[in-house]
């Protein structure tokens, strides 16, 4: 049934593969409405929704703005000013009509990417059908973000490695412990473009429509996949600025984790340093502006 979940969402809701509705909308026509499952048209209206919680940070519409890069990586040169602010005009809501039967293009050019939280609805909606069958507990792990439910083999919560972004193997940088709920990482460290020998994140500002090379990565914890991927791709975006923006009733809690592989620091909230079960290897800083209060 999880593996069902998994392969359902990635044929509704990838914009790489023909004839899902993701890519029949990328390729519709202005005006045309396209019909679409259910489930992407719940995904699309979490994903509005995230638009406007994260101050824009989150934002599926900003595929041409991926595109871009994806073109300047194979050119070998950083897009231009003009070609930036010609590509930003084609993101935003304004350019989407969006009903309960499926989306209709405003805007000539305007396209979306459900990257950044189709696979986090799929460990969703797979733990989800694992619960239904009765198990003790269990894991869905998807390309390192996972989502847990009741205990380990043999009781007790589960412990989660969290990877060193600036190391090649599986060095682990940071433990936590966890029971019900979902950790995402997000970074540059391991999708990127090279252009003029420099490395480019893979993950854009939907606002200034650079890349997001600052933070190498964030880890969230969530109730949900869903929750915790959203805030960890907008966090990767804003930096330490972003946690500000997470709303106290929502339960997500974060770590950043700062600097170059020899002058790195963390910086994570009050709730997150309660699910480590040993402090990083650098003493954090100070947070001035936790995400959540006991």
């Amino acid at each position: 049934a999880a593996e069902e979940a998994l392969r359902n969402v990635e044929s509704h809701m990838s914009a790489h593969l023909a004839d899902t509705d993701i890519s029949r909308f990328n390729l519709a026509k202005v005006g045309e409405e396209v019909p679409m499952d259910p489930d992407t048209i719940k995904v699309l209206r979490i994903a509005q929704q995230y638009a406007k919680t994260t101050d824009g940070l989150f934002d599926v519409t900003c595929r041409p703005l991926l595109q871009l890069w994806k073109r300047a990586g194979k050119a070998d040169r950083v897009p231009t000013a003009q070609e930036t602010k010609e590509t930003l005009a084609l993101l935003g809501w304004d350019n989407i009509k969006l009903t309960d039967k499926g989306a209709t293009k405003l805007k000539e050019g305007a396209s979306l990417d459900l990257g950044g939280i189709a696979k986090k609805w799929a460990i969703d909606k797979a733990a989800d059908a694992m619960k239904k069958e009765n198990l003790l507990g269990g894991i869905v792990n998807v390309g390192g973000d996972l989502r847990c439910f009741g205990q380990r083999k043999g009781g007790g919560k589960w412990l989660i490695g969290i990877k060193n972004p600036f190391a090649k193997d599986t060095d682990i940088i940071a433990k936590m412990n966890i029971g019900e709920g979902a950790v995402c990482t997000s970074g540059n460290y391991e999708r990127f473009v090279t252009i003029g020998g420099k490395r480019y994140s893979h993950i854009v500002d939907p606002r200034t429509g650079k890349t997001a090379d600052a933070i190498p990565s964030v880890t969230t914890y969530g109730k949900t996949a869903v929750d915790a991927g959203i805030w960890a791709t907008a966090l990767s975006v804003t930096g330490k600025d972003g946690l500000k923006l997470i709303p106290k009733e929502s339960g997500v809690e974060a770590m950043l984790i700062s600097g170059e592989p020899k002058n790195y620091k963390f910086i994570y909230t009050d709730g997150f340093a309660k699910l480590l079960n040993e402090l990083p290897l650098e003493p954090p800083p100070p947070l001035t502006q936790p995400a959540s209060q006991p």
